[in-house]
């Protein structure tokens, strides 16, 4: 791992989402505190929940911009982005596997049943019912 020095961080600190969410934020506080009070209670007596909300959805922008992914896929393999493809397609290439086998254990498992002549009776004879409205 190679430790970034504060120089570097500073540099790409302009990078990051979360650095310029938070000169928005900063903005607007900044731009707040310059108007006259009068204002400033007669936008928050408009918006009551502004004084609530404006807190948590700052700080919820914040967040979601410092989480965020910010690292670009790796398309150096892939050559320039204006690099024409030149040549003819010849094939697809694709990776097979066999299927896998089925595991099957050593000794099957086994479920006991006890049942009565009656339940017996039952069963055969629902078979048998079946067997007559099965299409021919």
């Amino acid at each position: 791992m190679n430790p970034t020095t504060t120089p570097e961080n500073i540099a790409n600190s302009l990078k990051m989402y979360s650095t310029w969410v938070a000169m928005a934020i900063c903005g607007l506080y900044g731009w707040w505190m310059q108007l006259p009070m009068e204002q400033q209670q007669q936008i928050l007596a408009q918006w009551p929940a502004l004084k609530y909300y404006a807190p948590i959805f700052s700080f919820a922008v914040w967040y979601a911009a410092r989480v965020m992914s910010q690292n670009k896929p790796d398309t150096s393999l892939l050559g320039a982005t204006n690099e024409p493809v030149t040549g003819p397609q010849i094939g697809v290439a694709g990776l097979t596997s066999p299927p896998a086998a089925p595991v099957v254990p050593e000794t099957p498992p086994t479920m006991t049943l006890q049942l009565t002549a009656s339940e017996i009776a039952a069963i055969l004879n629902a078979a048998e019912a079946l067997k007559k409205q099965a299409p021919q």
